[in-house]
């Protein structure tokens, strides 16, 4: 009892910090962690008190199906039956990794396919999620995933330069920088999921399979200015659009933990709109927007660890690798267009997207 007096207190205080002071972007993330870390840490010392050891079963009322799942595997999985409610919270902690993200390029480079990029560290997004599942695996699960953050860039003319922007997929018009530009890129997500899943137990192999159907709004921007100059761009790009998603996962007891490997993809549908805004530029206005299609494709690669607690709920704890692509997602790229003095390469439409990173998860089952 001291151990969970001493572990809820200072949750209290990591999340009082984070109220009151928020600091820069690390800081928030390194108190977000924290505060995940305390809150974990508290509900492992609350289950271990009020579980009575656990209660290794598999799906299924039946006791002899629990025996013997223990016998051969050395499951700890929960008897069930009926339909009950689980819920959870996965701290998502991943990199934004684009396959072209050009913050700045030299026009007189020798190299001019050279570029300078924007650079994106880890950055922390929650996810939730909630559903309702039976004693013969069968579910059915709400997902909301959401990531906000922006990075920032800056570079100052050295030697013969001669910097340039050329943003999005616009080949012109193109911002000239005499002296230092500053950037930034900023990126919001939010994706919600709809799935039915059934599970299959096969000996100690433990198969779900799924499918249902993802919503995703991608909204990106990027900002331009000139130190010294009077030369500003903004440009905005969002993509919104839905379409069918299928999920399988493979999970296999290792002793008291599960060893699990989870796959998704989704095929996207929907629109993908333009829009850039320059000032001293002749140019005040340029937008456009066309019906596209994005891929998605996820994987999870962790362990978890389930608790049976005495009022017959469970408690499960899940940490994996993360990584996600987002094929012909897109990006702000500032030197990525079509140009005769650069030859042809691709568009800021046509590049790549992806995240990577690891989740700490933790659930409640009732």
């Amino acid at each position: 009892m001291p151990m969970i007096r001493y572990l809820r207190e200072r949750l209290i205080v990591s999340i009082l910090q984070l109220i009151s002071d928020p600091g820069t972007q690390a800081m928030r993330t390194t108190k977000l962690l924290s505060a995940s870390c305390f809150a974990i840490l508290a509900l492992i010392s609350a289950g271990s008190v009020v579980a009575q050891g656990l209660q290794p079963a598999a799906y299924g009322s039946d006791a002899s199906c629990c025996a013997a799942a223990i016998d051969d595997c050395g499951c700890d999985d929960c008897c069930g039956g009926g339909w009950s409610w689980f819920a959870g919270y996965e701290n998502v902690i991943v990199k934004p990794i684009f396959s072209g993200n050009t913050a700045v390029f030299d026009e007189n480079g020798a190299d001019p396919t050279v570029h300078s990029s924007f650079d994106w560290e880890m950055e922390y997004s929650p996810r939730f999620f909630f559903g309702f599942q039976n004693g013969c695996g069968t579910a059915i699960t709400a997902r909301y995933w959401t990531f906000d953050h922006t990075t920032a860039f800056s570079r100052t003319e050295v030697g013969g330069e001669d910097l340039a922007v050329r943003p999005g997929s616009f080949t012109s018009p193109s911002l000239g920088v005499d002296g230092t530009v500053n950037a930034s890129h900023s990126l919001k997500m939010d994706v919600i999921d709809l799935e039915a899943s059934q599970r299959v137990d096969l000996g100690c192999l433990i198969i779900t399979a799924g499918g249902g159907i993802r919503y995703a709004d991608m909204e990106q921007s990027g900002f331009w200015s000139e130190t010294g100059g009077s030369e500003e761009m903004i440009l905005n790009h969002d993509f919104r659009g839905a379409g069918p998603t299928v999920m399988m996962e493979f999970s296999k007891p290792v002793g008291c933990w599960d060893v699990f490997v989870l796959t998704r993809g989704s095929m996207l549908m929907g629109e993908r709109n333009w829009r850039l805004q320059d000032e001293d530029l002749n140019n005040p206005d340029e937008r456009y927007s066309y019906d596209t299609i994005v891929g998605v494709g996820e994987m999870q690669l962790g362990v978890e660890r389930n608790y049976c607690l005495s009022s017959g709920s469970i408690f499960s704890l899940r940490a994996a690798l993360e990584s996600q692509l987002w094929f012909n997602g897109g990006s702000i790229s500032a030197g990525e267009a079509s140009t005769a003095a650069r030859g042809t390469g691709p568009r800021a439409d046509q590049l790549h997207m992806g995240f990577f990173g690891f989740n700490l998860t933790t659930a409640f089952e009732y």
